[in-house]
C-alpha cells in the first residue's frame, strides 16, 4: 500500500512539475521580456497554434497561456488542442485603447470546434474598449480541438487574454470513486 501511496504522491508531482505560464505578444504589440509570437496571429483560416509553445504537447492541467495582443477591424484566432478543459479570460490590463482615445473598439470572443468553424460553441458577451475588470470569456468543458476567435471592430486596442487548463468536471466524481474504492480495499484488508 505504501507502493501505491508513493506511486501517486509521485505521479501527481511529475504532473505539477509539467505546468507551464507562457507569455507572448502577437502582432504589432511589443512588451519588454516578452517575446512575440512571430508575427500577427491570422483569422480562422490561418490561426496560430498555440501548442508550438508547449512544443507541440496538448494543454494540461496548471499550463497557462498569456497572450498580449493588438486587434483593430478583423480578427486573431488560436488554435487550442487541450487534453482537459479550458477558459480564455481576460486578465492583466483587459482590452484598453491602444491609442489613449474614447471607447469606440469592441471586442468578441468565439469558440469553434476545430473540425468546424461553421457555428461557435460559445460566444462572450461584446466588450467595449476600457474593460478592465478580469472576466471569463469563454470556457470548453472537454478536451479536444478548438479555435478561439477574437473580432475586433473599431480602432486599435490592445488586449490581455489568458489561455488556462482546468479540471474536467467528470473527472472529480472518478476521482472520488477511485479513491473510494481504494478505501474500501484497504479496509477489507484490515
Amino acid at each position: 500500500m505504501r507502493f501505491t501511496a508513493l506511486l501517486a504522491a509521485a505521479l501527481l508531482a511529475a504532473g505539477a512539475a509539467s505546468a507551464a505560464t507562457i507569455e507572448r505578444t502577437e502582432g504589432a504589440r511589443s512588451i519588454s521580456g516578452v517575446t512575440n509570437i512571430g508575427g500577427d496571429a491570422k483569422g480562422l483560416r490561418d490561426p496560430f497554434v498555440l501548442n508550438t509553445l508547449l512544443g507541440g504537447d496538448a494543454l494540461q492541467l496548471g499550463d497557462r497561456i498569456e497572450i498580449f495582443g493588438r486587434i483593430g477591424n478583423g480578427d486573431d484566432a488560436f488554435r487550442v488542442k487541450s487534453a482537459v478543459g479550458f477558459t480564455v479570460s481576460l486578465f492583466g490590463d483587459g482590452f484598453v485603447d491602444a491609442q489613449g482615445g474614447g471607447d469606440d473598439t469592441s471586442l468578441t470572443v468565439n469558440l469553434f470546434d476545430a473540425s468546424d468553424t461553421s457555428t461557435a460553441l460559445a460566444t462572450s458577451t461584446t466588450l467595449n474598449t476600457d474593460t478592465t475588470t478580469p472576466q471569463l470569456l469563454v470556457s470548453a468543458s472537454m478536451a479536444g480541438d478548438f479555435i478561439v476567435e477574437l473580432v475586433g471592430q473599431g480602432d486599435a486596442a490592445h488586449y490581455d487574454i489568458a489561455v488556462q487548463a482546468v479540471p474536467l468536471p467528470a473527472a472529480l466524481p472518478m476521482l472520488g470513486a477511485a479513491l473510494g474504492g481504494l478505501a474500501l480495499i484497504r479496509r477489507k484488508r484490515a
